[in-house]
């Protein structure tokens, strides 16, 4: 089918019209999702388990994941005997988590 350049444009003047008639419709919702995925990132606390060899890294994996100070504690001696690395198979010295 043959269109003229007018009817295009009024084809692509409708599409823009209703894409944007559908955001603000839906803007409210994509805010609402947005803010609900921050404030579920923000309640998890995050908790990676170290060796020695691995705490620097899992102190830098904690900030670029969480963008929140890490808190570093030694494992009691019961935990140690139970808790692995969380990146090799030694036994955990350390636990990073958030506040």
């Amino acid at each position: 089918m043959y269109t003229t350049g007018r009817e295009e444009k009024g084809l692509s003047f409708l599409l823009v019209f209703c894409l944007l008639q559908w955001v603000v419709d839906n803007i409210s919702k994509i805010v609402n999702k947005f803010v609900e995925i921050s404030e579920k990132k923000e309640g998890l606390k995050m908790k990676t388990y170290s060796c020695e060899t691995h705490i620097d890294h899992a102190l830098d994996m904690h900030v670029a994941e969480t963008e929140q100070f890490p808190m570093m504690d030694f494992l009691s001696e019961e935990e140690k005997l139970s808790t692995t690395c969380s990146y090799c198979e030694q036994s955990a010295t350390y636990v990073v988590s958030s506040k």
